[in-house]
């Protein structure tokens, strides 16, 4: 079982590099524009290890660490904030979403889990679960409501 979950993990980082590699390049700071570093400075004034990546410079990503939590956050290039993602132990997520994805995919365990914090949608949390041979991403409100919920995707070992 932990040869499947290690497999799965592999996978999962190799498909997000991959995808990241193809749709967005690597940017140094210098070429970032001033309005979207000042935004990223206000709002995250304790970052450390930044990692900037853009998508046809027009918007921006950046990972990062943040008092020992890895997140990243993306902007326009006006310097717009549009959301927030941070990395959090499946034993943070709130009971009632747990309740939710229990209750609508029994069959299925969380094996991580993000709170992302949109422009708008406020707070969603994104649980990556699993069941034999294949994963899905689903979103959910803190209150429990289902925002989305991908196909089921396979797992290669």
């Amino acid at each position: 079982m932990k040869m499947k979950l290690r497999s799965f993990i592999l996978m999962l980082t190799a498909f997000l590099c991959v995808s990241t590699a193809l749709l967005a390049q690597q940017i140094t700071e210098d070429k970032i524009p001033i309005p979207v570093q000042r935004t990223f400075f206000i709002k995250f004034p304790q970052a450390k290890d930044k990692k900037w990546e853009t998508k046809d410079m027009a918007v921006y990503k950046v990972s990062f660490n943040d008092n020992n939590a890895l997140r990243s956050a993306s902007f326009n290039k006006e310097g717009n904030w549009f959301q927030t993602e941070s990395e959090i132990e499946v034993s943070m997520i709130p009971e009632v979403v747990s309740k939710t994805v229990t209750a609508h995919l029994p069959e299925y365990k969380v094996k991580s889990a993000n709170i992302i914090d949109t422009f708008y949608d406020g707070e969603l949390y994104e649980l990556v679960l699993t069941k034999d041979k294949v994963y899905k991403e689903i979103k959910l409100k803190p209150n429990g409501q289902i925002v989305s919920k991908s196909l089921d995707m396979p797992v290669k070992d």
